[in-house]
């Protein structure tokens, strides 16, 4: 579920928002309940005023998407950079049909396009091999333009990948912003702005000990926004506390219990398919840890 999630609290007190979102990005409408990124997006803001390509990287779970839209893009569209309220934005990826961009030629002045594709990778494992080169040539043929910027989120797992398409590669390689992990102030801060803009109150000691938790752990902010909405699905959209934080199980078995709720109401014959499919979407790296890949529909 893309959308932030809304509950009833009470017969006087309507609908309530949450603004955790669990396992999905979030969006440029998101952008309130966004926080602890505040220094990377301005670096972005930065970046993109001179680079025709800005190349966002991350590894998995590393928040690159959020940043992007609810981040930067959003920024973009409050005019944070001089007349950038007046820009056309984009925001595509590969596994939709390439937009189409204004005409080169255009008579008159047009504003700037700012082309987002995020889920780069997708370019390797949805795109088919005779459309990857096709879509590489579009990327840089719009970098190539006066009047577009275009910046791209891609896992870092796949960067490598990209050497394969010569003038990409280079563009991609002299403009490049990593997304690193979260200091545990920039995680209490993601826990704590979001909060305090739907209204929502915390027990004390429970963004300290959620970053605690978190903080080095490899892929956390999925796990970290998933307890949260854990949390508040629990209780009353009015207040997480630390008691149910810690019964619950914290950020630890937050995707688990997810899984199992999704799993179990499944029929034995739709648990033998999605075993399967669960199974193709994993690859284990050579420590023999697993990691997740996007698998074509046509390998499922």
């Amino acid at each position: 579920m893309r959308s932030l999630r809304q509950a009833h609290s009470g017969p006087d007190t309507g609908r309530r928002l949450c603004p955790f979102k669990g396992l999905a990005f979030y969006d440029v409408d998101d952008a309130p309940y966004f926080a602890g990124r505040e220094r990377l997006v301005a670096r972005l803001v930065a970046r993109v005023v001179d680079a025709p390509l800005l190349a966002v990287v991350g590894a998995s779970g590393s928040g690159k998407s959020s940043v992007v839209r609810a981040g930067l893009v959003a920024a973009i569209r409050e005019g944070l950079l001089p007349g950038s309220e007046r820009w056309r934005v984009v925001v595509t990826t590969p596994a939709r049909q390439a937009p189409d961009l204004p005409p080169a030629d255009a008579p008159g002045p047009a504003p700037r396009t700012l082309l987002v594709v995020d889920q780069l990778e997708e370019m390797f494992t949805v795109l088919p091999a005779e459309a990857q080169a096709g879509y590489a040539a579009w990327l840089t043929a719009a970098a190539g333009r006066d009047d577009v910027t275009v910046v791209v989120a891609i896992r870092s797992d796949y960067f490598a990948r990209v050497v394969v398409h010569r003038r990409l590669a280079d563009l991609i390689a002299a403009n490049t912003v990593l997304v690193g992990a979260m200091s545990a102030a920039e995680l209490r801060r993601a826990v704590e702005v979001p909060a305090a803009a739907a209204d929502l109150q915390l027990e004390p000691g429970l963004a300290t000990t959620i970053a605690a938790d978190v903080v080095g752990e490899p892929g956390g902010l999925p796990l970290m926004s998933t307890a949260l909405l854990s949390l508040w699905e629990r209780g009353d959209g009015r207040y997480l506390s630390l008691t149910d934080y810690r019964e619950t199980g914290g950020v630890r078995t937050a995707v688990a219990r997810l899984a199992e709720a999704a799993y179990a109401p499944m029929t034995p014959i739709q648990q033998t398919h999605a075993r399967r499919i669960l199974l193709r979407l994993a690859e284990v790296d050579d420590a023999g840890e697993p990691i997740r890949r996007r698998v074509a529909l046509a390998e499922l």
